[in-house]
């Protein structure tokens, strides 16, 4: 059944168009018009409602179709040109409208309101009725159990409910003879937990058992309660819950859930993501109910009010007296089982919160804590944890904490604590891993598995202490996601098998919720399989360690200056251009022999690999069948290619049949066969020259799926990037423990410049010293070329192995320079000094020898502000010495403060960034005036380089310093400077005069030179006047009367000025000279007078007579005389003139009588 909205009005429809609408339908699906069948026209909706049915051809019985077949076979483009007159917007399905079954659109008429009202008056009364019967039936009862014996006695395992869901025991302690009385009401809600509560005793009857009799029964699924009244028990004993019944399965299935997976099965079981997701998600949580926990107040304590910590293995802080509350000794925490269920290995935890870091302090003393983990940053959107390790040394509760010293590596930041309590004092090794993304697990495992070797590595070096704290956020996620790896490398190093679905499944019966997503489950599948490769890579070390003695020093630095001898370039024949891989699309370039992106090599399976990666060549998907771009993708999902024999150096994919072609500076695959481009082998021949020779592969280098490797195995290099010959760092060790990082694995150090700062706590606050170590470590890389030219001079004996240290004695690194020194015991040796640089590694310097034993090179044009991986070789002996090199950042090229936007209380300031790589600009400011300073951290990838500096003092000066910092690097800029503008006068008062104005004024926040203060009237330049800070007011004298001036009082600080303007005006000037005469008038007065100086808009006259307003004459201001008239004759009159300027008036007073009658 289908639904159409129209934009016509259905009710203006009429059979002609409804044929029109029925045929339209039939066409759009395919049908013959008589199986479309009209069913409504809804003029509510203003849409036809009909349904489609199929002819039954035995019975002729019409069957309606499924609305889901009727909108797949429905060709929109159809319905819109037959049916375009109609205006159909929507298509849509109602279940519920076939033929005579559709429901009446006026439900809610007249006749449905009264059904439905006359319906729930009925339930209600049913209702009502229902219960007094029930609360008459109770009554009865209870008059009948009066009756009966008063030491009745029920078991309660007769109860056929509650025994699989609860066992109820009762214990001295919980009534004591002469205690109020109470009763214990056990409920079982729904899903079968049974919950204890008080209740007020219903009965004082000598019973000390009273039951409902069907209770049990009736209410089966819904709360059972059992009353047990307790007035007149004695001694009884104290009742424990067990779990429910699923709660035993859940339980169960945690303590024996079991997947062994050997090293094969753990690689293969990886790639699998889709098995990962299922046998993640049917592992039970075991979260805890906060009804388990009778802990009062307990809530505050909590970061994220559903995790909440297992009360089994709940981490219980030791009170400090027998009179401290028990929710002082609450801390959201549990202790986990390590490898081989070692009780109490780690603690799992969440981030402190600010009223939680002295509990957090107070548990790792108490638990006498070795090493803290901390994977979490502070704040990523929302808060994860607050800082709660001082700076230095700070005091928390009663466990004093003071950092030793602060070592700063790629990933991860060491800080050396002591912890002092009560004359004591522990030692603590701080992690805090800062390279896990938010909301996402982290692009490689390699960083984590070396801050677990190294967190490893200090337990050992602690014997007898106790557990690991492990925090992050909640506790739960990433912490479960580091103890698993932890124990799973346990088990794989001692056992060669791993089981991590029971690892996960510990955790989780230790502290609910442990590894939160599935994501995060298939990352420490991944990490493991990493490690497995290591150990596996290390054994067949050891197995051939006496064959390969010689090997390991010969193999360093040859795999970026010379090319593999199996390895080969692909050349375009005609443009001498080639294949060079990225790593999100291959592309064409210059040929380079020592560029290793640039080597590939045939498998036995025809397929071209790219040996830097270990990854084969492929084409992107897409549903083009005509041309596509090249990528790097897993071998086993990786094409076949072929040489075509119709045409020499023509190559392409197996199937389908499509040609490698060069567009551009892009490799692309085409599947054009007019033209063709011809592509050659070129590489190094017998004598060393470069050859070409043809692209087919040959039976000697297509035997074998992988080519032949040194050490045996698939590795990693340091960078974690996989390659399919082999390489690995040789690396001596000292560790003698039973779980070490195996040669083949990179060291738990990480092979980074890092800042170590010392703090003496006996010193002045502030006082210490920071040293900056370079790690020079002994390693390698591949090559071929050179491992057989100096394993050839080891035999003749023309070199020497061992002869050519390497001690490095100096570095000296600026912008885009590094300086190195070294010396050498012995003969002379041949060095040269090689950088990497875009996975490749170039050489710098030949260095010469310049003083005895000692050499220098020098090395220009690098990025500054960068890490930078530099190897010194002996070209004599082929050993090396690895160094990782921090350039300083270059400084801003320009500096200056952005005058358009400053204001008040705030400066702007801007720079133009300098060449290369820059992590953070640090922007400071000082007041010259105030003393006050400011700093700003601006991230060296933000796009705008601005600083805005706030809450500034008005009217100050202050000079601003620039930064610009590359990891633990700095470079000071230039400098400038910039005065705030000065804040405007406020509460400007005014008093007038004829002639004069005086202006009174508060000052402003903030500094103040002096105050210029101007009258101006018309535009025209007035008065002005200078004042000192330390005045506040002014008068100007000599002004025109009845005048509106323009007063300006203007801030001055330095060179910067703010300005506060209001319109004054003087008081206008009286008339002189009034006189008032009759004339010999009885009936009338004349007055007179002289015009008032200044500027005037008009007169008013006023007659009084005896205090009564007479008469009122406005007049304009060049009169000078006026008539009152109808007086009475005889009568005293007073006379005012009000001269009126603006708002402004004064007033001028006289007197005259009119004229007597004489008699």
């Amino acid at each position: 059944t289908s639904l159409r909205t129209l934009q016509m009005d259905v009710k203006k429809l009429n059979v002609t168009l409804l044929r029109i609408f029925h045929e339209g339908i039939a066409a759009a699906l395919g049908l013959l018009p008589q199986q479309v069948h009209i069913n409504h026209l809804n003029g509510k909706k203003n849409c036809i409602e009909f349904y489609i049915s199929s002819m039954n051809d035995k019975s002729g019985i019409l069957d309606p179709l499924p609305s889901e077949e009727v909108m797949q076979s429905l060709n929109v483009n159809v319905l819109n040109q037959r049916l375009s007159q109609f205006g159909v917007t929507q298509v849509a399905t109602e279940k519920k409208i076939m033929h005579g079954e559709r429901g009446r659109d006026g439900i809610w008429d007249k006749e449905g309101v009264y059904a439905v009202v006359i319906f729930l008056t009925a339930f209600v009364i049913v209702i009502t009725c229902l219960m007094f019967l029930y609360r008459l039936k109770e009554k009865l009862h209870f008059q009948i159990n009066q009756d009966k014996q008063q030491h009745q006695s029920i078991d309660l395992s007769s109860i056929p409910v509650q025994q699989p869901q609860a066992e109820v025991k009762i214990a001295n302690s919980m009534v004591q003879p002469g205690s109020v009385p109470g009763t214990v009401s056990v409920n079982i809600d729904p899903q079968g937990r049974p919950v204890p509560e008080i209740k007020p005793c219903v009965s004082s009857g000598p019973s000390p058992f009273k039951m409902k009799p069907a209770c049990l029964q009736e209410r089966r699924g819904s709360n059972v309660s059992l009353t047990l009244d307790m007035s007149t028990m004695g001694n009884v004993e104290s009742f424990s819950i067990a779990p429910t019944p699923r709660e035993k399965i859940f339980l169960e299935y945690l303590r024996t859930a079991s997947r062994v997976l050997t090293r094969l099965q753990l690689k293969e079981y990886v790639a699998s993501a889709q098995s990962l997701q299922a046998e993640f998600m049917e592992i039970p949580m075991n979260f805890v109910n906060p009804k388990e926990l009778n802990i009062p107040c307990h809530g505050a304590k909590n970061r994220y009010k559903t995790i909440l910590p297992n009360p089994h293995s709940r981490v219980c802080l030791i009170p400090k007296s027998q009179d401290e509350p028990v929710s002082n000794t609450y801390i959201n925490a549990n202790y986990i089982r390590g490898y081989g269920g070692q009780q109490r290995a780690y603690i799992a935890t969440q981030g402190p919160m600010i009223h939680t870091v002295n509990d957090f302090w107070r548990m790792v003393w108490q638990e006498d804590c070795p090493v803290i983990v901390m994977i979490t940053k502070l704040k990523e959107k929302n808060e994860k944890c607050v800082l709660y390790w001082p700076e230095k040394r700070g005091i928390y509760g009663k466990v004093e904490v003071l950092v030793n010293s602060v070592t700063e590596c790629e990933h991860y930041i060491i800080r050396d604590l002591t912890l002092k309590h009560e004359g004591k004092s522990q030692n603590i090794k701080h992690y805090w891993y800062k390279s896990w993304p938010d909301h996402k697990t982290p692009d490689s495992a390699q960083p984590l598995l070396q801050l677990m070797l190294k967190v490893e590595e200090t337990r050992q070096k602690s014997p007898g202490r106790g557990p690991v704290v492990v925090h992050c956020s909640a506790g739960i996620g990433r912490t479960g996601c580091f103890i698993a790896i932890t124990i799973g490398c346990h088990q794989l190093k001692n056992e060669g098998v791993v089981d991590i679905l029971s690892i996960v499944c510990q955790l989780r019966v230790d502290r609910g919720g442990m590894i939160q997503t599935s994501e995060q489950y298939g990352f420490v599948h991944h990490a493991l399989s990493l490690y497995e490769s290591t150990i596996s890579a290390d054994t067949s070390h050891h197995k051939n360690s006496e064959n390969m003695d010689i090997l390991y020093f010969v193999v360093p630095f040859t795999y970026g200056l010379l090319p593999l001898s199996d390895g080969f370039l692909i050349l375009h024949s005609r443009k001498e251009q080639c294949l060079l891989g990225n790593r999100e699309k291959v592309l064409i370039g210059a040929c380079d022999l020592k560029n290793p992106w640039q080597e590939w090599q045939w498998t036995g399976q025809d397929r071209l690999r790219l040996s830097r990666v270990d990854q084969c060549l492929a084409v992107v998907n897409s549903s083009s069948q005509h041309f596509r771009t090249l990528l790097l993708q897993d071998c086993a999902r990786a094409p076949r290619w072929k040489c075509y024999d119709e045409q020499p150096g023509r190559i392409g994919l197996a199937h389908p049949e499509m040609f490698l072609r060069k567009m551009g500076y892009l490799a692309v695959v085409k599947a054009e066969k007019k033209y063709h481009d011809s592509w050659l082998k070129y590489q190094l021949g017998e004598n060393g020259e470069p050859v070409k020779l043809d692209m087919c592969p040959t039976q000697a280098n297509s035997e074998k799926e992988d080519p032949p490797s040194f050490r045996g195995g698939n590795v990693k290099r340091i960078d974690d990037v996989a390659r399919g010959v082999t390489e690995q760092v040789i690396e001596p060790t000292t560790d003698s423990s039973s779980f070490s990082s195996p040669s083949s694995f990179p060291r738990s150090e990480d092979p980074c410049s890092r800042m170590t700062c010392f703090y003496n706590h006996t010193e002045k606050p502030g006082e210490g010293r920071c040293v900056r170590t370079i790690n020079a470590m002994q390693g390698y890389e591949t090559g071929l070329m050179l491992l057989w030219m100096v394993s050839s001079l080891v035999k003749s004996g023309i070199a020497e192995a061992g002869k050519c240290t390497i001690n490095v004695t100096g570095i000296t690194q600026t912008g885009d320079s590094v300086h190195l020194r070294w010396s050498s015991a012995g003969s002379p040796c041949n060095y040269s000094v090689v950088y990497k640089w875009d996975q490749s590694w170039l050489e710098g310097c030949n260095p010469a020898l310049y003083s005895g034993q000692f050499y220098q090179c020098e090395l220009n044009d690098l990025e500054a502000g960068t890490l930078h991986q530099l190897m010194v070789v002996s070209l004599t002996e082929g050993s090396s010495a690895n160094l990782t090199v921090q350039t300083d950042p270059k400084p801003p090229k320009s500096f200056e403060v952005i005058k358009n936007s400053t204001t008040s209380t705030s400066l702007h300031v801007s720079w133009a960034p300098g060449p290369g790589n820059v992590d953070l600009y640090e922007v400071s400011l000082f007041g010259m005036d105030s003393g006050e300073t400011q700093q700003l951290r601006i991230p060296g990838s933000s796009l705008k380089k601005e600083a805005t500096f706030l809450t500034l003092t008005p009217g100050s000066r202050y000079r601003f310093t620039i930064k610009a910092l590359a990891r633990n690097r700095s470079c000071d800029g230039p400098h400038t400077f910039g005065s705030t503008i000065p804040s405007r006068v406020k509460d400007i008062q005014i008093s007038s005069e004829s002639e004069s104005i005086t202006t009174v004024w508060a000052p402003g926040p903030g500094k103040v030179d002096s105050f210029r203060l101007s009258l101006v009237y018309n535009g025209n330049a007035g008065q002005e006047s200078i004042v000192s800070n330390s005045t506040n007011s002014h008068t100007f004298t000599g002004l025109t009367a009845g005048r509106i001036y323009n007063l300006t009082v203007i801030t001055v600080a330095g060179e910067l000025e703010n300005i506060n303007s209001e319109s004054v005006q003087t008081d206008p000037a009286e008339v002189t000279s009034v006189v008032v005469s009759n004339n010999g008038s009885l009936e009338s007065l004349l007055v007179s007078w002289r015009r008032a100086e200044g500027d005037v808009d008009s007169y008013d006259v006023t007659l009084f007579y005896q205090g009564s307003v007479k008469d009122v004459q406005s007049l304009q201001s060049s009169a000078s005389e006026t008539v009152f008239r109808g007086l009475t004759p005889g009568r005293l009159y007073n006379i005012t003139i009000k001269t009126i300027r603006g708002k402004l008036q004064a007033v001028a007073a006289s007197s005259g009588r009119t004229g007597k009658i004489h008699t």
